[in-house]
């Protein structure tokens, strides 16, 4: 199975098209390490910081970045199409790797 790379472009993780409960961006990005720069971190807080969704303080201290593999299943929403991003196994057919930042586990 080949690596294959993605861009680091920042998105809002919402459920349902509710509040945002994080970002993630497609890809498996560095991250967790401050000495060696943080690029998704770094570009997590550029996002939260722009959406005005935290101030500088509130990014001090951010939670764990996860690593995972989703897909993208339609689904529907007050009668509307969308589509739902679900946990699914490494080479499962429409599988690709997630960076996640969950902003509702910053309370624990």
């Amino acid at each position: 199975m080949s690596r294959r790379a993605y861009p680091l472009e920042v998105q809002a993780l919402t459920a349902d098209g509710e509040e945002p409960t994080g970002v993630w961006s497609k890809g498996h990005h560095a991250a967790g390490c401050e000495l060696a720069g943080d690029p998704f971190l770094d570009a997590a807080r550029a996002y939260l910081r722009e959406q005005c969704w935290f101030d500088d303080d509130e990014l001090a201290d951010l939670p764990a970045v996860a690593f995972e593999t989703w897909r993208c299943v339609p689904a529907r929403l007050d009668g509307e199409a969308w589509s739902r991003f679900c946990p699914a196994a490494p080479g499962t057919r429409g599988a690709f790797p997630v960076t996640v930042l969950r902003l509702d586990d910053q309370d624990d």
